[in-house]
């Protein structure tokens, strides 16, 4: 069975690095999606952290809807 892959996004707040624990506990492969992904003190090798200004990326893009 290959490993499921998942996408977490505010990885660095309190509630994003509970689940980003428990994905990575059940044996997912998770990118991590944070403003600053230094707050991630997590390290697994199925772990990949990413920077992204997700809020003001959406934002942005939705901007006049």
């Amino acid at each position: 069975m290959e490993t499921q892959k998942i996408v977490l996004f505010g990885a660095s707040g309190k509630i994003g690095q509970n689940i980003l624990n428990e994905a990575l506990a059940r044996g997912y492969e998770v990118t991590a999606i944070a403003e600053d992904p230094k707050k991630i003190k997590v390290t697994h090798p199925n772990l990949k952290a990413v920077q992204s200004d997700t809020i003001n990326a959406i934002t942005s893009r939705i901007k006049g809807q």
